[in-house]
Formats: structure tokens, C-alpha cells, sequence
């Protein structure tokens, strides 16, 4: 569960398939009678959308080691490899591997890869329903990205094209791409 952070980490993203409100409401008492949970960062403890849950926190796991935020997220199970992807990666990872698929003609977030149009005012607009990706390398190689591991996730050159074995970049508007040697 720490994800591409670990253990450098300043947060702990922790997921589950199970999207039910409930799941927090057990879990979060739990983990503070533990002392794990030390401060909640929300006075309302949850928050839902589109088949999720969330709560904010920090959390300390061994009074030697430095206090953690900490994201637990419940969502459907139709949406966790994208909601994996999404908080497994950095902010530098999400945002370029997002851009690849708007690139692409898709737009991408922790619930779903969905082909992406434009309408009459240039404003992109999702077209269709939710593209069904099993798991997180399908997600990529319908991306003609290469799989990335969670703990490979770091920045935008980590983001890379199957096709050249380079890492993704975007120069200029959203449809002009190129492939450009890592640093």
C-alpha cells in the first residue's frame, strides 16, 4: 500500500474494492483505538462521489518513525485498476500519462479511460461510456504506453511509448507530440 512513494513517503494511499461508506465507518474507530490514526483532517470523516468513499488523516505506524497523511479510498471494483493507476503514480506521472491520453483522443482519471471528442467550441467532452480495462496493463497498452509497476511510477519520463521505447512528451498544443531521449 505505500505505493510509488515508499518509504520516502509523506502520504499513504491505501485502496480497497469495496465501495461502501460502511467499510470507513468500521475501519476508521478501528485504526484509532490502534493509535495508528492520530488526527482526522476532515470534520466530516467521508466523502462520496461516484462510487467512493474517503477519508483524510495522518497516521503513525511506530513512534520511531515521523507521522504519515494518510488517503483510504474505498471505490467499485469496476474502477480500481484506474483508481490503482491514479494513486499509485506521483503528481509529475498522472498528470503527463494523462495528457498521453488526451493525446490520444482519451481522457483518463481514478474512475474510468474514456474515449474523448471535442464539440463545436473546442471544449473536450467525454464521448461514451467508461472503456472496461481488467487491470492496470491493460489501461497502458490501450494507451500504447509500456506498463510501469506502481513503484516505477515517479515522473513524466517514466511514461513511455511502446512504439519508440522513449518516454511520452507533448511540445506545444494536444494533438502535436513528440518521443524525446530521457535525461
Amino acid at each position: 500500500p505505500w505505493g510509488a512513494h515508499a518509504p520516502q513517503a509523506r502520504s499513504l494511499h491505501t485502496l480497497s474494492d469495496e465501495a461502501d461508506e460502511v467499510v470507513l465507518r468500521r475501519l476508521v474507530p478501528a485504526l484509532h483505538a490502534d493509535g495508528l490514526l492520530t488526527h482526522d483532517l476532515r470534520a466530516n470523516r467521508t466523502a462520496r462521489a461516484k462510487g467512493t468513499a474517503l477519508y483524510h488523516g495522518v497516521l503513525r505506524i511506530d513512534p520511531s518513525r515521523p507521522h504519515r497523511r494518510v488517503d483510504i479510498k474505498t471505490t467499485r471494483a469496476e474502477y480500481l485498476p484506474f483508481a490503482t493507476m491514479f494513486f499509485s503514480g506521483t503528481t509529475d506521472f498522472n498528470r503527463t500519462i494523462g495528457r498521453a491520453a488526451n493525446a490520444k483522443g482519451y481522457t483518463l482519471s481514478c474512475h474510468g479511460l474514456r474515449r474523448r471528442s471535442v464539440n463545436a467550441a473546442g471544449e473536450a467532452r467525454d464521448a461514451g461510456p467508461r472503456l472496461p480495462c481488467a487491470d492496470e496493463r491493460e489501461i497502458f497498452a490501450r494507451l500504447g504506453l509500456a506498463y510501469r509497476a506502481p513503484h516505477e511510477r515517479r515522473g513524466k519520463c517514466d511514461v513511455v511509448e511502446v512504439e519508440t521505447g522513449k518516454p511520452w512528451m507533448r511540445k506545444g498544443g494536444p494533438s502535436e507530440r513528440r518521443a524525446v531521449e530521457a535525461p
